[in-house]
């Protein structure tokens, strides 16, 4: 028990070998289609053309589509792979807090000398972990298809550098919830249902004026915006991002380090 965060990445190893071949296996199927993309730009050009604008804003640049990162923006790292990647973050962040009391294996931890902040922050630190191997695996399947995509794989690298923030990200809402409730079902239910309403605000402000002033309440702006397939990482938005983690783990620790457990 002296060292959670070694811990932590042994009980949930079995767990990522599994959610990474699932990913390895998208890489390669999804990659395999882009020839074909490829070899038909007039049925490409149709093809975007019919997408209303309401629909195409949650999937990127459509217009780009043709080419290997922008290829790749639409069909994963526009929907895809954030949401998937999330879920994993999500699940990780609830079941070390809150998944402790409800296993009734909190009394075990908290027994030993170890203080709550230290707690938060060594299972902070495996999830974050976790979930950056989860993405440097996601970055060397696309190593192996570079024969077929031939796409940039240091402005890749940057992409999967974005996912992996807006993963931990929603990873450590969970965490938060979780220590403020003790509940499994409020801090997936809570972390999924913001991630999905961040989205939504995200693609409207692109469809409406109306929503523009809000769209920087959204991680999913600081995510998208520098379009990083492209144009590399936006070092403000990067920071916003882990300024934002840096602090719902504070505020973590906070809640979490005189709360009744019920032990």
């Amino acid at each position: 028990m002296k060292n959670l965060f070694q811990k932590t990445l042994f009980d949930y190893k079995k767990g990522l070998m599994f959610w990474v071949l699932g990913i390895l296996a998208s890489d390669l199927i999804i990659t395999s289609f882009f020839p074909t993309v490829k070899k038909m730009p007039e049925l490409m050009n149709e093809y975007v053309e019919s997408f209303p604008k309401e629909i195409s804003v949650w999937f990127g640049d459509l217009s780009s589509i043709g080419t290997p990162e922008g290829f790749l923006n639409v069909e994963l790292f526009s929907f895809m792979f954030p949401f998937a990647f999330i879920a994993y973050a999500i699940t990780v962040g609830t079941n070390i807090i809150a998944g402790e009391e409800k296993n009734k294996t909190i009394d075990i931890l908290i027994s030993n000398p170890i203080k709550r902040s230290t707690l938060i922050i060594q299972k902070f630190l495996a999830m974050a972990t976790l979930i950056t191997i989860f993405c440097f695996i996601a970055w060397f399947g696309f190593v192996l298809v570079t024969p077929i995509m031939k796409v940039n794989l240091f402005n890749l690298a940057q992409m999967c550098i974005n996912l992996a923030l807006i993963s931990i990200f929603f990873g450590s809402i969970s965490i938060l919830t979780g220590s403020i409730t003790g509940k499994t079902g409020i801090s997936t239910g809570f972390s999924g249902g913001l991630a999905f309403i961040t989205f939504l605000i995200n693609g409207l402000a692109k469809l409406s004026s109306d929503f523009e002033s809000i769209k920087y309440i959204s991680p999913f702006f600081y995510y998208s915006d520098s379009n990083a397939l492209f144009n590399g990482i936006n070092i403000m938005h990067f920071l916003i991002l882990i300024s934002s983690i840096a602090l719902i783990i504070y505020l973590s620790i906070y809640f979490y380090k005189d709360r009744d457990l019920g032990v």
